[in-house]
């Protein structure tokens, strides 16, 4: 009652029963042995083409893209760069309008698919992490986050670097951008809370132009301060687009 069967529309065999294979053996080619599908280790699959593995699927449901599964490496999904010819990800976009390469964040506070529960505020949408390499461990150096927030119906997005992983800049959803302010109040806010005598915002030029800063009422008026170049580098004050000659 167990049975092999010819099937000429698919010019396959089918089974009736599962079919296996003995550990060490792989599913291959006869006319192509460097291509076939492994088990280098208990539930894991390997998928090698031309001799070189490219692909592992681990115990854990770990995917490895290009390299073999690497024990620095506990992602669900981890795509090294061994070489110079190419970026591991590249998102295409080959519509005829302007629809985008997509790449989308979800977050919801669901633990399986098809169900719903609802964001809450401040949850984290997205991160993008940034890591060096020590000699002897991974480090994490920073991120850039998108940060849900009721209060503005929309969310903020954050960059945090350094060994402390501290917030150093904030974009709300209302366009605010706050440097070292994690609630700007103003269109751009610069907050420092430190003993340092330097300036907190500098303005350099290292041409012939001006060290000038805009002030202007659209249409109405404008202002102009800023060190003079062309006038012995004084610092001056105009009411005029720019500090003349």
């Amino acid at each position: 009652d167990k049975t092999w069967q010819w099937l000429d529309a698919t010019d396959s065999w089918t089974s009736s029963e599962h079919i296996r294979i003995p550990d060490n053996k792989v599913f291959g080619f006869a006319s192509d042995t460097n291509t076939h599908i492994g088990r280098p280790a208990a539930y894991t699959l390997a998928f090698t083409t031309d001799g070189t593995e490219r692909v592992r699927i681990d115990s854990n449901g770990h995917v490895t893209i290009g390299l073999g599964a690497n024990a620095l490496h506990n992602n669900y999904l981890t795509i090294p760069r061994k070489s110079g010819d190419a970026a591991p990800i590249r998102l295409i976009s080959l519509r005829n309008d302007v629809a985008p390469a997509d790449l989308d964040f979800i977050k919801s506070r669901s633990t399986s698919y098809g169900s719903y529960v609802a964001t809450q505020d401040d949850d984290v949408i997205m991160s993008i992490a940034s890591y060096i390499d020590t000699g002897s461990a991974y480090s994490y150096r920073g991120s850039y986050k998108s940060i849900f927030d009721t209060a503005n119906g929309g969310v903020h997005y954050t960059w945090s670097s350094g060994a402390s992983i501290e917030e150093k800049v904030r974009f709300t959803s209302d366009g605010k951008v706050g440097i070292g302010s994690q609630i700007p109040q103003a269109t751009l806010d610069v907050y420092d809370n430190s003993a340092g005598l330097s300036g907190i915002i500098q303005v350099t030029q290292d041409g012939t132009g001006d060290a000038t800063i805009d002030f202007q009422i659209l249409g109405t008026q404008e202002y102009t301060l800023g060190i003079d170049n062309s006038d012995s580098d004084k610092f001056k004050l105009a009411s005029t687009a720019g500090l003349g000659s």
